[in-house]
C-alpha cells in the first residue's frame, strides 16, 4: 500500500510537469544516495523523492473492532484498522548549471500541493492495497532539524521539501472471532 501511494504521487507530479514544462519524467521515486554514500546515478537533474518516515495516527486508534451484520445474532470481531501518516522528502538534484531549474520545480511542487492539498486517487477494484484520500501538509523544520535529517539520509544539504502525507488505512479483511450479542436486558429473579 505504501508503494502504491508513492507511485501514485510520482505519476501525478510527472503528469503535471509533462503537461507544463517537459516531455520527460522529472520526478523520480528513489533513494537519492546509494548504500555506499555515493549519489545514485539515475537521479541526476531530477526531483527525487523518497519515504522519510511513518507514524501511527493515534487519534483514530480507539475505533471499534466489532460489527454486527443485519439479521445476525452475533458480533463479528476483527482487528481495528491501523492509520498511518508518512513523510516524504523531495530533493532538487540538479547539476550546477541547472540549479535554478531545480528550484523552479520545487516551487511547482509547492504550488501543486497548495492547490490540491487533498487528492482522491481513483478506486482500484479488487486490489487489496488500494489507497484512499491523501492529504498533504508542508513540514517546517529549523536548521538543526534539517541538518539531522540530512545526516540521517547520508548526504550533503540540497534544496528540499518535506511533506506529511495522511493517511493510509491498513484494514484487516478477515475476522478474528465471533461474540454472541445481547438479545434482551430482562433480569430473572
Amino acid at each position: 500500500m505504501i508503494h502504491t501511494a508513492l507511485e501514485y504521487i510520482k505519476n501525478i507530479l510527472n503528469e503535471r510537469f509533462n503537461n507544463k514544462q517537459s516531455s520527460k519524467d522529472l520526478v523520480d521515486l528513489s533513494n537519492i544516495f546509494n548504500m555506499d554514500g555515493s549519489l545514485a546515478k539515475k537521479t541526476d537533474d531530477k526531483i527525487v523523492f523518497f519515504l522519510l518516515g511513518l507514524n501511527e495516527e493515534r487519534v483514530l486508534k480507539n475505533t471499534q473492532n466489532r460489527t454486527i451484520a443485519a439479521g445476525q445474532s452475533s458480533l463479528t470481531k476483527k482487528q481495528a484498522p491501523l492509520y498511518l501518516n508518512f513523510q516524504i522528502m523531495f530533493c532538487a538534484n540538479f547539476s550546477e548549471g541547472n540549479y535554478v531549474e531545480g528550484l523552479n520545480y520545487l516551487s511547482n511542487i509547492i504550488r501543486f500541493f497548495h492547490t490540491y492539498p487533498k487528492i482522491n486517487p481513483p478506486a482500484q477494484k479488487g486490489k487489496e492495497d488500494s489507497i484512499g484520500k491523501l492529504t498533504f501538509e508542508l513540514c517546517n523544520l529549523d536548521y538543526s532539524e534539517l541538518s539531522n535529517v540530512w545526516s540521517a539520509v547520508g548526504g550533503k544539504l540540497m534544496p528540499s521539501l518535506i511533506y506529511k502525507v495522511g493517511m493510509l488505512v491498513f484494514e484487516d479483511t478477515g475476522r478474528t472471532g465471533e461474540t454472541p450479542s445481547i438479545q434482551s436486558t430482562e433480569s430473572i429473579l
